[in-house]
């Protein structure tokens, strides 16, 4: 059985891509193709959802590339999905009723369910979960529809429970730091716990990078596939990376093997090159090496805490900034021009922003490295 895995999938626009000819092949020789769906298709007039940072949505033309790569496995579990809210996420389920989809749905048994396939003798589930963003279940009072999150004992519950019915457990989870090619600890911790827990491999992505791989109890882990097909970040100056995920099951033996993407606004296609090749073996050294592993990430915690967090911070508390700099007399002067205009302070924006940093792991952990770091030395 041959099963191939993509990261993260989004078409926002009319055109789709054209694949090249031996990407065309390799999906045609696959018998599960799987890509992580990282926004809703709507219907006209729906509503954004509540959140911090930027909410996408996918056109019909999504549809057009699923079909042409024979992808009918979808992963849902991710930070955009519930970009506008139960609506949104309703009408995705409408429009992919060709696609088996899980880790999310309109309950929380739907949203943690496994699904499984069956073929040459073997049974597979694959579970899907995400960090807890906007949208993940069991954040919000009275939330009924939503993504299965990572950090939570039904996910736990729910591997456990998958590696008595199936023969093999593929757990895919959405988490990490955006444009940061390697892991945190903490996500190394979590991502190994789900294999102690009956995980036979467990495949990330989120980061928009690729991310490397390592072997944990005879296991493997790979920790972001990046990009698929975002056609959103294609257009900025950082595009982002990405690889596909081949996995072989024969006998009682699961293989897996990262393959390099070349990606553009028009085509997708296998990297073969020795310069990719080669990438991703650096980013696998990268983790093997614990003493230049943790030295790297808390210089990259230390770099996120002073140019990004800290910001965030003293926005969402203050509505102001404390830090005088020329990004702090801007928000000075846009928040006093709000005031004028609307004669009362908006703090819902910094609110949400609040919220995303302190409920997001990744964020949360960076500044508690980065901070921990400094003070308690």
């Amino acid at each position: 059985m041959k099963l191939l895995f993509a990261g993260d999938l989004c078409v926002s626009a009319q055109n789709v891509p054209e694949l090249g000819e031996s990407i065309s092949n390799l999906f045609a020789s696959a018998d599960i193709v799987c890509a992580n769906f990282e926004a809703p298709m709507i219907q006209l007039g729906t509503r954004v959802a509540p959140k911090a940072g930027p909410s996408i949505h996918q056109t019909d033309q999504v549809l057009g590339l699923l079909e042409k790569c024979g992808i009918t496995y979808l992963t849902l579990a991710n930070n955009h999905i519930m970009d506008y809210g139960e609506s949104g996420l309703r009408c995705t389920l409408d429009k992919l009723n060709r696609c088996t989809v899980h880790g999310a749905g309109v309950t929380l048994e739907e949203a943690y369910q496994p699904i499984f396939h069956e073929q040459d003798g073997h049974k597979v589930a694959l579970l899907a979960f995400g960090e807890a963003q906007f949208g993940a279940l069991g954040m919000e009072p009275f939330q009924q529809a939503g993504f299965a999150r990572v950090d939570a004992p039904l996910a736990r519950q729910a591997v456990i429970k998958a590696r008595q019915e199936a023969d093999w457990v593929i757990v895919q989870i959405h988490a990490g730091l955006e444009m940061v090619d390697i892991p945190l600890p903490e996500w190394r911790a979590r991502f190994r716990e789900f294999i102690d827990l009956g995980a036979d491999l467990v495949i990330g992505h989120h980061p928009h990078v690729l991310q490397g791989s390592e072997a944990y109890k005879n296991k493997t882990i790979h920790y972001s596939l990046g990009n698929f097909y975002m056609d959103v970040m294609l257009k900025q100056a950082n595009p982002g990376s990405g690889g596909l995920l081949e996995v072989v099951i024969k006998g009682n033996e699961l293989k897996s093997n990262l393959i390099p993407l070349k990606v553009t606004l028009a085509t997708i296609d296998i990297d073969s090159t020795d310069e990719a090749i080669s990438h991703y073996q650096s980013l696998c050294a990268k983790i093997s090496v614990d003493s230049k592993y943790f030295s790297e990430i808390n210089s990259i915690c230390k770099e996120f805490w002073e140019e990004v967090y800290s910001g965030y911070y003293e926005s969402a508390m203050t509505g102001l900034g404390t830090t005088p700099n020329f990004l702090a007399a801007r928000r000075i002067a846009r928040r006093l021009l709000g005031f004028i205009v609307r004669r009362r302070w908006n703090n819902e924006a910094n609110e949400l922003m609040l919220i995303h940093n302190i409920r997001i792991e990744s964020h949360r952990w960076v500044v508690e490295r980065a901070l921990s770091n400094r003070v308690l030395k």
